[in-house]
Order: structure tokens, then sequence, then C-alpha cells
């Protein structure tokens, strides 16, 4: 299934905020890393789901904005 550009970039919120989220609570040394580097990090993620699965409800995005996904992940 192929995102929307839109799609793809809550998605990535959504996982720097769970990658965050893991640093603050370990100190993770590479979590800190990846996000240092983010852009280059980035890209090596790839979205797994059950091809039965809606990819905007899989996360919960369907109800949500953007912006309520950014204040979420920070």
């Amino acid at each position: 299934e192929v995102l929307s550009v839109d799609d793809l970039a809550i998605h990535e919120e959504h996982l720097r905020g769970l990658i965050t989220e893991h640093v603050q609570h370990t100190g993770s040394q590479r979590g800190e890393e990846i996000l240092a580097n983010w852009s280059t990090f980035a890209t090596k993620f790839a979205l797994v789901k059950p091809k039965s699965s809606d990819v905007k409800a899989l996360l919960g995005h369907r109800s949500r904005s953007a912006a309520e996904l950014r204040v979420q992940a920070q």
C-alpha cells in the first residue's frame, strides 16, 4: 500500500516521538544518535502492518490532525 506524503509525515512524527520517549526513559545513546541524525536514520525504518489493517486506523490517526500528533510526540 502506498502512503501519501501527509501520511508518511504523520507516521514519521509518531516514530520520532516513540524514540524520544524511549531516550527519556532509558538514556539510550543509540536513540540519541538516531534523533541527532534523524534525516539519515528515518529512511532506515519501515512501517510493517497486517494486510487487513488500514494504515491510518492502525495508529489511531484517522480522527487526529497532524498538529495533535506533533504535540503528542513531544
